[in-house]
């Protein structure tokens, strides 16, 4: 009983293509797009992070800016600094 094993299709404008039936430029030119949709989802998932940190940041700006503050008082510490 032989066991037919499945091709690596492709399908590009409606139509199948064996991949093993690509030329050498055509592979390079599918790894080239197989590899930026990789970078493209990683970017997409590294620029999701970036948003929440923004929003996290900027809601603890706001929440600093909006809690009532005591006011600092500095006291010299030699003669020195009581002059202006």
């Amino acid at each position: 009983m032989a066991t037919e094993q499945k091709q690596a299709k492709l399908k590009v404008g409606g139509v199948e293509y064996d991949i093993s039936d690509l030329d050498d430029r055509e592979h390079i030119i599918l790894s080239h797009v197989i590899d930026l949709r990789q970078r493209i989802r990683k970017a997409r998932f590294l620029l999701e992070e970036m948003k929440v940190a923004e929003n996290t940041y900027a809601s603890s700006l706001v929440e600093s800016l909006s809690e009532e503050k005591e006011p600092e008082f500095i006291t010299p510490t030699t003669a020195d600094e009581l002059v202006t």
